[in-house]
């Protein structure tokens, strides 16, 4: 099959829910939001994977193998029933890179997603209203792109290692975006991590 949209079903039977994201279970991925769930993740294909907030409640997906992804588009049910990324494996986008937040929550709890696995590629780009935030440390991201929303965490060595020399759109926002540093007020940001202040086109 060609490069496309592979909806998540955390049981093989019903689309969304929370569960085990790897590359060997056969029956977590379909072709559409109804299913049939029979497919297994394939890294070399350049997907999208598609979390849908009208099947199974969202929760957890523990991501237990290297992932690579082209785009992760995600809408949450509730300000509870909400998409997390977390366990031992690895997210490494390629292409687009981006990251979609779904809906029109703005920067509700309902279009919150924290990432807590381990996250690579040249760039990330998130798009969509509501907060990302990465929760943990070791990621290998180039730079970072927000169109909407904001792209959070707790310290800025959480986006990973700062660039070794000044690169002047690590992060790159468009009008209304931001970067938040979640029970902080202040927080320091390496000088070599350069903000640019894009604007909207």
């Amino acid at each position: 099959l060609p490069a496309g949209d592979r909806f998540w079903s955390a049981d093989g039977i019903t689309g969304g829910g929370a569960g085990t994201w790897d590359t060997a279970t056969s029956s977590r991925w379909g072709l559409s939001a109804g299913g049939p769930f029979d497919m297994k993740w394939r890294n070399t294909n350049g997907d999208n994977a598609v979390f849908i907030a009208t099947g199974a409640t969202p929760g957890t997906v523990s991501v237990v193998s290297p992932i690579i992804v082209n785009k992760m588009t995600i809408t949450n049910a509730s300000g509870t029933a909400t998409y997390g990324f977390a366990g031992g494996g690895s997210i490494t986008f390629t292409n687009d890179a981006e990251v979609y937040f779904a809906g029109s929550n703005g920067s509700s709890d309902i279009n919150s997603v924290t990432m807590n696995c381990l996250l690579s590629g040249p760039v990330l780009t998130k798009t969509g209203g509501g907060r990302l935030s990465i929760s943990n440390t070791g990621n290998t991201v180039g730079r970072y792109v927000v169109t909407q929303g904001i792209i959070g965490a707790t310290t800025s060595s959480q986006f990973g290692v700062a660039p070794t020399d000044v690169l002047t759109n690590y992060f790159t926002l468009d009008d209304g975006a931001g970067i938040g540093f979640a029970g902080s007020t202040t927080a320091a940001i390496t000088a070599t991590r350069g903000i640019y202040l894009r604007g909207n086109a």
